[in-house]
């Protein structure tokens, strides 16, 4: 599939970065089966960009009492304008196997893996300034134009693999066992400058006036295993129990960071941001149903016991401060 609006593509006007709306889709799927053999694969692709326009009018009160901008009592004002495209990839693929040992027995297993890339870019020209009124006219002496870019990125894969195992033991019974695991790593960016801006273009481009980095970065491992089983009985009820354990592994990093125009990383104040985590959560859980009718009733009863063992540890709690 390929789709899109070619006809209103067009570069940015204070950025010149290109806009468009093109769309892109793809996928192949294959299966064989021979006697008691079963195989599968799949592949997908998907990339998709959208474009963007933010219409922005923020304002923020100068306390009358307490405010260190000069302007008690005022508002200063964020009056803005400006694109914000969007995009994605996705990439999918997945196979799998399945072999009947007999009529009573089969296994079954399958792993998928997926990859996906998106952004968005934000440009936008600002009127910023302090004025009587939340929509008022600008203080004499007070307007400024500020170019802000900013990118956000994210960056993600994701796996699972499962096997499974189905045992008939008679025309009335059968049990089932699983097992899955999944990992996913994901990753963020944001990348956000203030440019002062002449009214054709903005300047100072390797040194903005205020630049802001912050990263997350968050991967996560789990585990899991289902057993269950089933028993019909010949008045109509049924009877399942089963167990199913699950572990989940998370590590997390964030840093932020700052230059307010004279290059320098590194505020010490700003630091108090920056955190690790680890989370380790364990769960055991055990379950019995039993389903029954009584005339015109039909009826079901469940129980479930589970037992959580959960531990974060946090880094840093300068930020609670």
């Amino acid at each position: 599939m390929i789709g899109g609006t070619p006809w209103t593509n067009a570069d940015d006007v204070y950025s010149h970065q290109k806009l468009d709306n093109n769309r892109y889709n793809a996928g192949l799927s294959l299966v064989y089966n021979k006697n008691k053999l079963s195989l599968s694969g799949a592949f997908q692709r998907q990339s998709r960009n959208n474009k963007g326009v933010g219409i922005i009018d923020p304002y923020i009160y100068q306390d009358s009492e307490n405010s260190v901008s000069g302007y008690p009592g005022m508002y200063y004002v964020l009056d803005g304008e400006g694109t914000r495209p969007k995009w994605y990839t996705n990439l999918m693929g997945s196979a799998g196997i399945r072999y009947d040992f007999n009529e009573n027995s089969v296994v079954k297993a399958s792993y998928q893996y997926s990859k996906r890339t998106s952004g968005r870019k934000a440009n936008y020209k600002y009127d910023a300034y302090f004025s009587e009124q939340s929509n008022g006219d600008p203080i004499e002496g007070t307007l400024q134009q500020i170019f802000n870019h900013n990118d956000i990125y994210r960056d993600g894969w994701f796996s699972n693999f499962s096997v499974d195992y189905r045992q008939k033991v008679s025309e009335q019974t059968n049990w089932t066992t699983s097992f899955i695991y999944e990992s996913s790593d994901l990753d963020q960016t944001i990348d956000n400058k203030e440019f002062a801006y002449d009214g054709e273009r903005y300047y100072n481009d390797d040194t903005p006036d205020f630049h802001s980095f912050q990263s997350d970065k968050t991967p996560l491992n789990a585990y899991r295993f289902v057993f269950d089983y089933h028993r019909d009985f010949d008045n109509g009820s049924a009877l399942d129990f089963g167990i199913q354990p699950q572990w989940v592994r998370l590590d997390g990093e964030f840093v932020y960071d700052t230059i307010i125009g004279n290059n320098y990383w590194g505020d010490p104040d700003i630091e108090s941001y920056d955190n690790n985590i680890d989370l380790k959560r364990d769960v055991y859980a055990a379950y019995v149903d039993f389903n029954g009718t009584r005339g015109k009733l039909d009826y079901a009863l469940g129980l479930r016991m589970e037992y959580t063992d959960q531990l974060m540890t946090v880094a840093s709690t300068e930020y609670f401060e």
